[in-house]
């Protein structure tokens, strides 16, 4: 759908718009007048959602992957088998499927936002890279909790999994639910930037995908848990980094309301 330059709409009663996330996280235009709702052509994918779909993405893209083989064997046996095989997977197929979509979706959007380079002679100094400051610890913070819910969510689902399938679910299941538990205590003292549970969550998972790799070593569980590790140490660089920048504003507005009232 095309949406209309904002803040003009087709009622033409309307001179600024609501907004509100849609269901694949876009940015809705809301007209208060006539209540039509438009897609935000200059609102891309926030850092998390674009995240969170690449790896759903290539996790689900390298499931499927392994179920071609197998696919094979049924098209051999018929188109019936075939289609009976691959609707076992629908599910994984429409969530792939999502994820691709809203990529690309958001993609247009980041190209049409795009402003031109324009070169111009600047004199100022350049920026030091890898500067930290509190935007991107909070960043850095965001993008560890939405792991965290993404570990929680995945453990909670392939515990519900077995317990449909009913292998030998009573001897994991109250290890998976502490697992789970864990991680969502883990993940919300991440979102409440507490240095400690950073901590644990990037021990305790560094520590249980050891376990697992040498019970599945599968070369997709060694890339998710890699990427994984990787976001986890930076939530918790992210949560240090934190307390330390806001205990250095506390140390500085201190220091000035004391000068303030030295002068006089």
């Amino acid at each position: 759908m095309t949406s209309p330059t904002p803040p003009q709409c087709e009622c033409g009663n309307s001179t600024s718009f609501d907004r509100k996330k849609s269901f694949l996280g876009f940015t809705k235009l809301i007209c208060p007048s006539c209540k039509k709702q438009y897609d935000d052509p200059s609102s891309p994918l926030t850092k998390g959602y674009r995240i969170t779909y690449w790896i759903i993405g290539v996790w689900i893209g390298l499931s499927l992957l392994n179920q071609i083989p197998i696919l094979i064997t049924a098209a051999q046996k018929g188109l019936d088998v075939f289609f009976a095989v691959l609707m076992e997977q629908w599910l994984l197929i429409l969530f792939f499927l999502g994820a691709i979509l809203a990529l690309k979706k958001d993609a247009q959007i980041r190209k049409s936002t795009k402003p031109k380079l324009v070169f111009e002679p600047c004199n100022k100094e350049p920026k030091q890279k890898g500067t930290m400051n509190i935007g991107k610890a909070r960043k850095m913070i965001i993008t560890a909790g939405v792991f965290g819910l993404i570990s929680a969510f995945t453990t909670l689902a392939v515990t519900i999994y077995v317990a449909q399938t009913g292998e030998d679910f009573q001897s994991i299941s109250t290890w998976a639910l502490l697992d789970v538990l864990l991680l969502v205590c883990c993940t919300f003292g991440i979102f409440m930037k507490s240095r400690t549970a950073a901590v644990i969550m990037l021990v305790y998972f560094f520590l249980s995908k050891i376990v697992q790799w040498i019970v599945f070593p599968q070369t997709s569980y060694i890339v998710f848990g890699i990427i994984f590790l990787i976001v986890y140490f930076e939530g918790v660089r992210g949560c240090f980094h934190w307390h330390h920048l806001k205990k250095q504003e506390s140390n500085k507005s201190t220091h000035s309301i004391t000068a303030s009232g030295g002068s006089e």
